[in-house]
């Protein structure tokens, strides 16, 4: 009988694994709060009560998905990883394409035969399935990048020059885009180069989460980055407001996660759970459930978004409540209806392993 990987792992394994599934858990959280955010963010006044708290709450929440890509790469780069082309190809690809294909299917009949909902617009306006579905789109690209990305992260110098480049490009380009008279030169740089910003700053989040879990942060290094992560979140709130105030439309270029905007709280918010949570000691028991609920995240970014359908058909969103009162209630109750969806989906003989 085979072992499995997991089993094999040191201790000390275990827990850095253990932090990771706890990060990724609290992400999906967020992620689910950036969407519900977004549910009337485009669509009420920009000088409404109603709007701001959206902008703050969506905010305040951009660190989600560049964490997750940096707990993606902790996993992939570290050098005790159990990891061949074959198994990449064979496994891990797969396990992306198939519930990619299968959800985005299920999402464009649901634009073609289902109710129109306040997600409807998002939606539509998708070409390859549901909006959110982008995220398995830039995941596979990064995937093929890892076997050279294996090779690279070896060395301590070699990985921060790697980030240099990767973020160096991404933050020049992001910057570019909030200046209008300038954005036109992306479309341009991206020609001329032939690399999309996007996808080198996504390698970047990728290569970081290793270089993070591997070599750290000089603790006096890390109190300046929670400082410096909590004045990127206001200047994004101030910016977007004042912005979309001058414009008279909301105005998502600050939301961007090429900023170093963004950057800074997800490099806090993702050394926090390693600093935190590295000498965490849980039962058996226990460490069994958050890994069960830490695999199941995967079904429940996929299926999230008919959830949120369902509860804004039978009257729940952002306009039932306070926006300040629904938004977080709206995310739990979506978070935690999604999860145990996400389980069951699993448990369908056959079927289940393919699609979540």
């Amino acid at each position: 009988m085979s072992t499995s990987p997991l089993c094999a792992e040191s201790s000390a394994t275990r827990q850095r694994i253990l932090n990771l599934d706890l990060t990724r858990l609290f992400c999906m959280f967020f992620v689910v709060m950036v969407h519900v955010s977004a549910e009337n963010w485009y669509f009420d006044p920009v000088n409404s009560l109603s709007w701001n708290v959206y902008n703050i709450y969506d905010s305040f929440s951009r660190f989600c998905v560049p964490v997750l890509f940096m707990v993606s790469g902790a996993l992939f780069l570290r050098e005790d990883a159990a990891f061949s082309i074959k198994k990449l190809y064979r496994h891990n690809l797969p396990h992306l394409l198939i519930p990619l294909l299968f959800w985005a299917t299920c999402y464009k009949l649901y634009v073609w035969l289902g109710p129109r909902s306040a997600f409807f617009t998002t939606v539509s306006a998708a070409p390859l399935g549901y909006v959110h579905l982008w995220f398995l789109y830039a995941l596979i690209g990064v995937y093929l990048f890892i076997p050279l990305l294996r090779k690279l992260c070896t060395n301590q110098k070699t990985e921060r020059y790697l980030l240099c480049i990767l973020f160096g490009y991404a933050f020049f380009h992001a910057i570019l885009g909030c200046i209008p008279p300038l954005s036109g030169v992306l479309t341009q740089l991206d020609a001329w180069s032939g690399l999309g910003a996007s996808s080198m700053c996504y390698v970047g989040y990728f290569v970081l989460g290793h270089y993070l879990v591997t070599y750290g942060l000089a603790h006096k290094l890390q109190r300046t980055l929670y400082f410096a992560a909590g004045g990127s979140i206001l200047f994004v709130v101030l910016a977007t407001a004042l912005h979309s105030n001058l414009t008279g439309a909301p105005v998502e270029a600050y939301y961007s996660n090429l900023l170093p905007t963004t950057f800074l709280p997800s490099c806090a918010v993702f050394l926090f759970f390693q600093s935190k949570f590295r000498d965490l000691r849980l039962s058996d028991s226990v460490q069994s459930l958050v890994t069960r609920a830490s695999k199941a995240t995967y079904g429940l970014y996929l299926c999230h978004f008919f959830v949120l359908i369902g509860l804004d058909l039978l009257g729940l969103n952002t306009h039932t409540l306070n926006p300040i009162l629904s938004v977080p209630l709206i995310v739990a109750a979506t978070y935690v209806i999604s999860m145990a969806l996400s389980l069951l989906l699993a448990r369908i003989p056959r079927l289940g392993r393919y699609i979540v």
